[in-house]
Order: structure tokens, then C-alpha cells, then sequence
């Protein structure tokens, strides 16, 4: 994974001017993109809002975006010819924040090159991850001559264990670790996910056992008793 915070830090010290278009979303979805890139990226953010996806000519007499933040469902060939407008000018980044969670919809933007793919109603710490997200892949092979497969390695997500599951509160355990590759303890799963600490620390101990999960001690927890973390476990 990405250290973020690493290419976070560098940004606060080197800062440069990034335009973001957002279209076609909803006002609480904007509003909320907004606050979270704000958060990150301070003054040095400029936005454009479009309520939805503007015609291709509005790009020759525009200050063209470096990152594009759009709802691929609603108009997703009016997105598509954007894009390819924008890219045919200048490198312009790409990310999804949407409600639809069809696989259709997800396999049209991975095509487009997106960089994150969000599903709303999502929370303000993963719209920031976005946004770190951004700023790795823009500024972490700044300078660089060639690049190794490790440092490509930094950038591209790992590949996970792929299962099939019969209970789909598995799959959505599963998908909640995947946004907090540090680990997470039973309490706070339990808190975010709106379910019991027994029924949270069966579903980890399930996913434990097949492999796709992974404990870990922390030393967060109380005096003698080291708190045990659940992370997704990586491909070998």
C-alpha cells in the first residue's frame, strides 16, 4: 500500500495548485467531497461543480482539471468522451464516487483508468484516502528516471484471497477491512459496522479461518492484555 502520509507530508511542504472537477453528484456526496479534500489538500484546492456531465466543448475554453471526480452511473458515455477530450490535452486523473455497486458499472470505470472507486453513502476518512490516493500516484514517481516493480508495487493495491461466500455478512466484513489496512479491533468493527461485539468477533474468527484474515497484537490495549487487530491477509 501507498504510505500516504509520507506523500501527504511532502505535499504540505511542496504544495501545488490542484483543480478538481466534481459532476454529477449529489448535494450531500458533494458536499461531503468537498470537506474531505479540503481537509487534505487546504486552500490549495480549486473546485469546479457540475450537476452533471459537461459537453465535450466546455473543455477548449476552460482551465483544465488534474483530477476528474464524477458518478460514472449516471452518464457514463458522456464520461467516457469527457475523459478522452481532457486526456487527449493533458494527463488528467479519474475517480469514482457512486451509489451503484453493479459490477457493469465498476468494469466501465476500471477501464477509464480510475484511480479510486468509491461507493456512497461512504464516510469523510475514506473520501480523504481518495485524496492521498491522488496525491501518491501523482507525485510518488516525480523526478524518477525509470521505475522499479517496487515502486510500482507501492502504488498498485495488493491482491487479496479470493472466496466465495455463502453468508454475505462475510463479504461485507471483508470489505470493511479492506479500508483500514492497519488492522481494526472487534469493538471498533462492531461500532462502524452496526453489529454486536459476539457476532463482529464470530464473523472475524470465520474470515480468520479461511485464511483470507489475519490477527494481529497490538500494544494499544489495556495494561497485560495486548489488543488483538483483524487485517486482511495478503496473496503470498
Amino acid at each position: 500500500m501507498p504510505s500516504f502520509s509520507i506523500f501527504t507530508a511532502c505535499y504540505i511542504i511542496f504544495p501545488m495548485k490542484v483543480t478538481i472537477w466534481v459532476m454529477s453528484l449529489s448535494s450531500p456526496a458533494l458536499n461531503k467531497v468537498r470537506d474531505a479534500i479540503k481537509t487534505v489538500l487546504g486552500s490549495t484546492a480549486s473546485f469546479r461543480s457540475f450537476p452533471a456531465v459537461p459537453e465535450v466543448a466546455l473543455v477548449k475554453d476552460s482551465t483544465l482539471p488534474d483530477l476528474v471526480i464524477a458518478d460514472i452511473a449516471k452518464d457514463p458515455d458522456g464520461l467516457t468522451s469527457l475523459m478522452l477530450a481532457l486526456r487527449a490535452i493533458r494527463p488528467v486523473d479519474l475517480a469514482i464516487v457512486t451509489g451503484d455497486s453493479s459490477p457493469g458499472i465498476f468494469t466501465r470505470a476500471h477501464q477509464l483508468g480510475t484511480i479510486d472507486y468509491v461507493l456512497d453513502p461512504c464516510s469523510k476518512p475514506r473520501l480523504q484516502d481518495l485524496t492521498r490516493r491522488y496525491l501518491s500516484m501523482r507525485f510518488s514517481l516525480t523526478g524518477l528516471m525509470k521505475v522499479s516493480q517496487s515502486d510500482l508495487d507501492k502504488l498498485l493495491p495488493p491482491i487479496r484471497h479470493s472466496f466465495t461466500f455463502s453468508d454475505p455478512l462475510d463479504q461485507e466484513v471483508l470489505t470493511y477491512l479492506s479500508s483500514h489496512p492497519l488492522g481494526v479491533g472487534v469493538a471498533k468493527a462492531a461500532l462502524d459496522l452496526s453489529l454486536s461485539a459476539s457476532t463482529t468477533r464470530r464473523t472475524l474468527e470465520t474470515l480468520a479461518k479461511k485464511g483470507c484474515v489475519k490477527r494481529v497484537s497490538s500494544s494499544q490495549g489495556a495494561v497485560g492484555r495486548p489488543s488483538i487487530l483483524y487485517i486482511l491477509n495478503p496473496m503470498p
